[in-house]
């Protein structure tokens, strides 16, 4: 799969064929999006990915194995601590300087499934049955 880079300098040489934009207007496009020499991160990120997934694999089977040794009190401060910490990211990284607007997203959106696991945990902790 090609990059946006790569694709860029294929369909803007169709846009000058076409007459929707001169070979200026192209040139100033490829400058302002060049090709990377180092070649794609994607494996990284793919790799980065995997990591970040089996590292929460990890954590979630250690509190697992520990669940209940866990005070009541304990499991709620942590789920609040995890959600808070969550919506803090995401906001930071939404709103910050870099403008990491994805990324950012993705903390807000675990924020709010941690917010729903939290009600089940609050369900779960003080035994609440539909009544």
């Amino acid at each position: 799969m090609k990059t946006l880079e790569e694709t860029l300098g294929a369909w803007s040489a169709d846009w000058v064929r076409d007459g929707l934009i001169s070979e200026a207007q192209r040139a100033a496009l490829i400058a302002r999006h060049p090709v990377p020499e180092a070649g794609s991160t994607r494996f990284v990120a793919i790799l980065a990915t995997v990591g970040g997934l089996l590292f929460a694999v990890g954590v979630s089977l250690v509190i697992k194995s520990n669940w209940a040794a866990l005070g009541d009190w304990t499991k709620i401060a942590g789920v609040v601590a995890l959600m808070a910490g969550s919506y803090a990211t995401g906001w930071k990284l939404k709103t910050g300087e870099g403008r990491y607007g994805k990324i950012g997203d993705a903390f807000l959106m675990c924020g709010g499934l941690l917010f729903l696991g939290g009600i089940a945990l609050v369900s779960q902790v003080f035994h609440l049955n539909a009544r």
